[in-house]
């Protein structure tokens, strides 16, 4: 579901599953622990290994980047009964130079949408602890970076409706594909760089976002499965 430094993490079937960097068909990553411990151990490697190792790793990291992209969610998912178009973006860029930002703050913390040319837009949140954002789903792959402080990531499967669960801390690197439901909860204070890889549009998913709207506490949903049933049954359609 989700592509972080540490690893990749991938749905399969009902189960969520930590796929390792070689059976993800990451074979340079594999690699680089086991060389690292073999000079640790007093072992000489031979001094082209890591330039070979590093020489592979942008290719590597791509193919398990266009897998995990494969897991976006069908069309159906814009049509599940508790999926809602959002309004438009509210940050208005027209005045906007190239190179700056535009804001928006509230008792969360602050959104910042930097223009770095036209029509090319990251935005950088800061939220403090105890708050969540999103609880939405786009037509397009989303992209996170942490810069700093923990935050749990909650998904919902589009294809199973499982729920998925992880926690992310600075310099992870997230990926949220296309069409999956899903809501960032702030386990402390937190900087967040954030795009998408087409044009910008969100649809409300209910269940996240009504929690975000209620203004919860954290604590109010800890262990809480928002799995649905079944994909297809009623509770969805």
């Amino acid at each position: 579901m989700t592509f972080t430094s540490r690893d990749v993490t991938a749905v399969d079937g009902d189960a969520t599953r930590a796929v390792s960097p070689a059976s993800a068909g990451g074979k340079a990553l594999a690699n680089l622990p086991a060389a690292a411990q073999h000079e640790s151990t007093g072992g000489k490697a031979a001094p082209s290994s890591p330039v070979k190792l590093l020489a592979s790793l942008p290719g590597e990291v791509l193919e398990r980047l266009q897998a995990i992209k494969q897991l976006a969610g069908p069309r159906s998912v814009l049509e599940w009964k508790d999926v809602s178009e959002a309004p438009g973006a509210s940050m208005d860029m027209s005045s906007v130079a190239d190179g700056e930002a535009t804001a928006y703050r509230d008792g969360r913390g602050a959104i910042y949408k930097f223009k770095l040319g036209e029509g090319v837009f990251v935005n950088m949140y800061f939220t403090r602890a105890g708050y969540r954002r999103s609880g939405d789903l786009h037509d397009c792959n989303q992209y996170d970076v942490v810069l700093a402080g923990r935050t749990r990531l909650r998904m919902i499967d589009p294809h199973t409706g499982a729920e998925v669960v992880r926690e992310y801390g600075a310099n992870d690197f997230i990926v949220i594909p296309a069409r999956t439901p899903h809501m960032f909860e702030f386990l402390e204070d937190n900087y967040l760089l954030e795009w998408w890889d087409d044009t910008f549009k969100a649809w409300y998913y209910k269940p996240y976002r009504s929690v975000i709207e209620a203004g919860l506490p954290l604590a109010a949903t800890e262990g809480r499965d928002f799995s649905l049933p079944v994909v297809g049954s009623s509770s969805s359609t």
